[in-house]
C-alpha cells in the first residue's frame, strides 16, 4: 500500500525525507531518549531517596496508565495517541505542583508497568517510554515555572498541557522520520476535529485539576482523585468502544457489499469497487488513475479492468485525516478487485482454450457449434448460409511415412489457407483429425457455396513444404446450403457430412480403380464388406509403457485390414466403411476375438495381462453384439485386465442409458478410458458426464520443447487428472526429447513409435522372449517391421 505525506504535491505521489532529515531526526531521537533516560534515573534516585506517601491515587493512576496502553482513541487526532491523552490527566491529579519527581515517578511507572504487562521491550517500546517521560517532564516544568511566578492556574494548566502535548506529537514525528515509518499525522488533520478532541481532553484536564489539587472542605482530596480517575477510564472505554464498533459498522457495511455482489460484471466492476471503496472509508472522492496518492489521500497499487496498471485513490475534502485501517480496507478492496480482473483474464484463458483448437488456431467442434446456431438463428429471411464439410484425403498416409510432426506441419498449413481462402465474416473449425468445416455467410446462390468450396479446396492442394520436403495433399469437400433460416441447424452439417463422404468415396474408388485397374465393383466398399463378412480382419498390438518402470505394462488392440486387390487399407477408412455398410459390430467382434487369441500368447511368456479395446459409444446398447462379446470375453478370459476406450466422436451421443451401461461395465471389472482427449470437444465434456478411468491425451498436446504453452497445459492436465485419481496414457510418443521431458511427470505411461509401431502378435511375442517386457528393445532401433 502506498500511503502520502503532507509535503507532497496534490495529485503527485507522496515524498519520502532526505537523508539529512534522516539522520537529525535520528539524532534527534537519541537526544530524546538519553534526556528522558536521564529524568527517568533522577526521578528514581529523589524517590528513593525522599519515599512519597504512598496514595491510593497514585496506584489508581498506574491503572489507568496501563489500560491507556491498550486503548485507541479512534478520533482522527488521537488515533494512537490514547496513552498520551490519558497521561495529561494523570498529571493533573497527581500535585504537580509538588515536587517534580514525585508526579513525574507516578507517570514513569505506569508506563514501566504498560510494558511489563504486555512484554513490549522492542527499541522503539523503550523510546516511546522514555520520549513521554520526557514530555512529562515539559508538563511539570512549564506548570510549575507558571505557578510560581505567579499565574492564574487554570492559565497555567493549559499552557502545560499545551506544552506537553506539543512534546508529545513533535516526539512521534522524530520517531517516524527517522525509521522512516508512517507518522500519526500523515494524512494531514483536520482542524475542526482536531479542535474538538483537544478541547475535550483540556476540559478533561481543568476539571481534574480543580476537583483534586484545589482545596475542597466538604470532599476528601483522595476520594475525589480515585473518582475522577476511575471516571475519566469509563469515560475513554465508552467514547473508544463506541468509535470502534461505529468505524468497524462502516468498514464491514462497503466490505460486505462489495463481496456480496460477486461475481462482478465487467460493465459493473469499476462502479461497484468505487461505491464500496468510498463507502467503507468516508471517502469524498475515490478514482482509478494513473498518478499514485497524493499529499492527504491514501492509495494502492492496482490492475486496471482494460489490463493497464493504475493507482485506486481515495481523498477527503478538506484533507481530513484517514486512520491506518482505512488503509487496510483499501487495500482489501484493491486486491478484490485484482481477484476480479485475474478471474477475468483466466476465465477468458480457458474460454479461449475450449473453444480454439490448440494445434490450427481455429474454432473446435465446441465453437462451430455456437456459431453456427448463432448465425443461422440471427440471420435475416432472406441470408443464405452454407456449410462447407472438409476431410483431407490419405492424411493417415503422411503420418505413417513422414511422422506426425510433418502431420501437425500439414494441419496447420491447411487451416491457415482456410483462414486465407474464406471471408472475415466466415467461421472456420476443426473439429477432428483431419476434418475442418467452414461456414459460408451472406451467399446468394448455391452456385456461390460450390465456387467457394472449390476456391478452399484449390487453396489446399496446393504444394507445401514441410521438414521432410515437398508434399501436395488433397481435400475432400461436401456442401449444404440453406436459402432462409433452417428449423433444425444440424441437419446443414448433416448434409454436408455426407456430402463430403460422397466425394471422398468417389475419389478413393476413381484412385483405386486407377491404379489397379479394378472394376469399379471391386473397390473400397466391396473390399471392406467382404474383408468384415469373410473375417479377414487381423489384430495388431501396439505396446502401452510405464515411464517410471521403463516396461511395457500393456498393449492397444489395432484392426488391420490387407485385400488381395486395394492392399492395406486404413484402420479409420476400414471402420467408417464398416459404420457406414452397418457392419462395424461384427468388426469389433472380429477385433474381440483376435484380441483374446493374442493375448493368450501374450500371457504364455509374460505377465502382461492389461489389453485396451477400441468401442464406440453406440455399441454398448443393450443386448448389443458387442456388448455380448465382452461379457463372454470376461467370462473366458477372468485374469485380464480389459479396458474399454471410447472414441472421441462417439461420446457426442452420450445417453443416460449410456451411462448405465458403462457403470455396469466397471462392476464387471472392465476399465473405462476416454481416447483422444484433446483434440476435441467431446472428450473434454466427457470429464462431467460419467465416470472413467484412463485418460489417453492427443499427442497434438505434446511438444518437445518442456516450456512450451501446451506442455504447460499437459502439466497441469495431469496434475487435475491425478486428483481426480485417473491415469493418464500419453500418446504419439515419437521422440527421446519428449521421453525426457515426461520422465518428470511420475506415475504417467505412454505409447507411441518411440517405443514400438503396432506389431503383429507373433512379433510381440519375438520381443517379448528377446527382450522381456523393457520399453526399448534392440529391434525397435532397428526400425522394426509394423503391422499394417
Amino acid at each position: 500500500m502506498t500511503a502520502s505525506g503532507p509535503a507532497a504535491a496534490p495529485g503527485q505521489p507522496a515524498t519520502r525525507p532526505g537523508r539529512a532529515a534522516t539522520v537529525l531526526c535520528r539524532a534527534a531521537a537519541s537526544a530524546i531518549a538519553g534526556a528522558g533516560l536521564v529524568l527517568l534515573g533522577l526521578a528514581g534516585l529523589r524517590t528513593i531517596a525522599e519515599p512519597p506517601q504512598l496514595e491510593l491515587a497514585a496506584a489508581a493512576s498506574l491503572a489507568v496508565l496501563v489500560l491507556a496502553w491498550q486503548l485507541r482513541m479512534d478520533t482522527p487526532i488521537m488515533q494512537r495517541q490514547s496513552t498520551v491523552a490519558l497521561g495529561a490527566a494523570v498529571l493533573v491529579c497527581n500535585h504537580p505542583a509538588a515536587p517534580w519527581h514525585q508526579p513525574l515517578a507516578v507517570f514513569a511507572g505506569g508506563m514501566l508497568a504498560a510494558l511489563l504487562v504486555f512484554r513490549r521491550w522492542k527499541p522503539m517500546d523503550l523510546y516511546w517510554l522514555l520520549s513521554k517521560v520526557a514530555s512529562a517532564a515539559v508538563f511539570i516544568a512549564v506548570f510549575q515555572i507558571l505557578l510560581a511566578a505567579p499565574v492564574w492556574w487554570p492559565a497555567a494548566v493549559t499552557a502545560a498541557w499545551a506544552a506537553y502535548m506539543a512534546a508529545a506529537v513533535a516526539t512521534d514525528r522524530v520517531l517516524a522520520t527517522a525509521a522512516g515509518m508512517p507518522a500519526t499525522f500523515r494524512n494531514g488533520v483536520d482542524a475542526r476535529y482536531a479542535a474538538g478532541t483537544l478541547g475535550v481532553n483540556l476540559l478533561i484536564c481543568l476539571g481534574g485539576y480543580y476537583l483534586t489539587a484545589l482545596p475542597h472542605a466538604a470532599a476528601d482530596p483522595e476520594l475525589l482523585e480515585v473518582l475522577f480517575l476511575t471516571s475519566v477510564c469509563l469515560l475513554a472505554l465508552a467514547v473508544t468502544g463506541w468509535l470502534r464498533n461505529r468505524e468497524l459498522r462502516r468498514r464491514l457495511t462497503g466490505l460486505v457489499g462489495a463481496a456480496r455482489q460477486l461475481p462482478w460484471t465487467n460493465e459493473g466492476a469499476e462502479r461497484i469497487l468505487l461505491e464500496a471503496v468510498s463507502a467503507s472509508v468516508r471517502a469524498d472522492q475515490v478514482a482509478l488513475r494513473d498518478e499514485g496518492p497524493g499529499a492527504r489521500e491514501i492509495g494502492v497499487e492496482m490492475d486496471r479492468w482494460n489490463g493497464s496498471g493504475g493507482y485506486l485513490v481515495a481523498s477527503r475534502a478538506g484533507g481530513a485525516q484517514f486512520a491506518e485501517e482505512d488503509e487496510q480496507v483499501l487495500d482489501a478492496l484493491a486486491h478484490l478487485g485484482n481477484g476480479m480482473v485475474r478471474q477475468r483474464e483466466l476465465i477468458s484463458e480457458l474460454t479461449y482454450q475450449a473453444e480454439t483448437d490448440a494445434l490450427t488456431g481455429l474454432g473446435n467442434r465446441r465453437t462451430l457449434w455456437k456459431r453456427l446456431e448463432e448465425i443461422n438463428a440471427g440471420r435475416d429471411a432472406g441470408e443464405a448460409i452454407a456449410v462447407v464439410y472438409l476431410d483431407l484425403d490419405e492424411f493417415k498416409a503422411v503420418n505413417d511415412r513422414y511422422g506426425h510432426d510433418a502431420g501437425d506441419q500439414v494441419l496447420v498449413t491447411t487451416a491457415q489457407r482456410i483462414r486465407a481462402a474464406i471471408r472475415p465474416g466466415d467461421v472456420a473449425a476443426r473439429i477432428g483429425g483431419d476434418e475442418f468445416v467452414v461456414v459460408l455467410r451472406h451467399l446468394a446462390t448455391e452456385a456461390d457455396a460450390q465456387a467457394a468450396a472449390i476456391r478452399i479446396a484449390e487453396e489446399i492442394a496446393r504444394p507445401m513444404w514441410i521438414a521432410n520436403g515437398r508434399l501436395q495433399v488433397q481435400a475432400s469437400a461436401g456442401t449444404a446450403f440453406s436459402a432462409r433460416p433452417a428449423a433444425d441447424f444440424e441437419e446443414l452439417m448433416q448434409g454436408a457430412d455426407s456430402r463430403m463422404y460422397a466425394t471422398k468415396r468417389l475419389q478413393q474408388q476413381l484412385r483405386e480403380d486407377g491404379l489397379s485397374g479394378a472394376e469399379p465393383a471391386v473397390g473400397l466398399t466391396a473390399a471392406v464388406e467382404r474383408g468384415v463378412r469373410q473375417g479377414l480382419l487381423r489384430v495388431a498390438l501396439q505396446p502401452v509403457i510405464a515411464l517410471d518402470l521403463d516396461a511395457i505394462v500393456g498393449f492397444e488392440a489395432l484392426v488391420r485390414y490387407e485385400d488381395e486387390q486395394l492392399g492395406s487399407i486404413p484402420a479409420d477408412r476400414l471402420v467408417a466403411e464398416a459404420r457406414r455398410l452397418g457392419l462395424l459390430d461384427e468388426l469389433t467382434g472380429q477385433v474381440i476375438d483376435g484380441t483374446l487369441e493374442a493375448m493368450r500368447a501374450v500371457t504364455a511368456v509374460s505377465a502382461i495381462r492389461s489389453i485396451s479395446l477400441n468401442v464406440e459409444l453406440g455399441q454398448l446398447e443393450p443386448g448389443s453384439a458387442v456388448l455380448k462379446r465382452l461379457q463372454q470375453l470376461r467370462a473366458e478370459a477372468p485374469e485380464l485386465n480389459v479396458i474399454v476406450e471410447l472414441t472421441e466422436n462417439s461420446l457426442d451421443t452420450l445417453s443416460d442409458q449410456a451411462r448405465l451401461e458403462l457403470a455396469w461395465l466397471r462392476r464387471e471389472g472392465f476399465r473405462i478410458a476416454v481416447d483422444d482427449f484433446g483434440s476435441g470437444y467431446s472428450s473434454m465434456n466427457a470429464l462431467t458426464e460419467f465416470d472413467f478411468d484412463i485418460v489417453k491425451v492427443d499427442r497434438s498436446l505434446i511438444r518437445e520443447d518442456a516450456g512450451s504453452a501446451r506442455n504447460i497445459v499437459v502439466s497441469h492436465l495431469i496434475s487435475m487428472f491425478r486428483a481426480l485419481q485417473v491415469d493418464v496414457v500419453i500418446e504419439g510418443v515419437e521422440t527421446a526429447q519428449t521421453v525426457q521431458w515426461l520422465a518428470g511427470c511420475h506415475g504417467l505411461n505412454a505409447q507411441g513409435f518411440y517405443f514400438g509401431r503396432p506389431m503383429w502378435p507373433e512379433e510381440v511375442i519375438v520381443r517379448l522372449e528377446q527382450s522381456g517386457t523393457a520399453a526399448l528393445a534392440d529391434s525397435l532401433r532397428r526400425s522394426s517391421r509394423a503391422a499394417r
